[in-house]
């Protein structure tokens, strides 16, 4: 396969995964809203947009730093990339406690503010996810 067939069949192949993410995105918000309502929607996305904000403090550079690190000693690759993994854990269970301490003490507009908080801790799993 020449390189212009190449890079059409994988420009093609961006195209289409992107506008699979797009309709399924739309279609689960659809679902959501219709289901959860506008106060639950908007409570769902706090929750997840919250987490989000959080989960910078999981990643802190390991991911670019383990790759330079790797590269510079190809040695030790398998130790650097296991000991980024770790890194990584614990910075992540470091995000989740952080995450869940704070949702008690921000303020918060809301008609269930408990309801929040419930969400918010269990989201929070996902940052290890993340």
């Amino acid at each position: 396969m020449n390189l212009s067939r190449l890079v059409a069949y994988n420009t093609l192949a961006q195209l289409l995964s992107k506008a699979i993410t797009v309709i399924f995105g739309i279609t689960t918000t659809a679902v959501l809203t219709n289901y959860l309502g506008s106060s639950g929607f908007g409570d769902y996305i706090f929750a997840l947009s919250y987490v989000a904000i959080f989960s910078g403090i999981a990643d802190w550079g390991t991911a670019l730093i383990s790759v330079r690190e790797a590269s510079r000693k190809e040695e030790n690759q398998d130790q650097i990339f296991v000991n980024a993994l770790f890194l990584r854990f614990i910075l992540s269970l470091l995000a989740m406690a952080i995450a869940i301490g704070v949702i008690f003490i921000l303020p918060m507009a809301t008609s269930n503010p408990k309801s929040l908080q419930q969400l918010v801790i269990f989201s929070s799993g996902l940052i290890v996810l993340l």
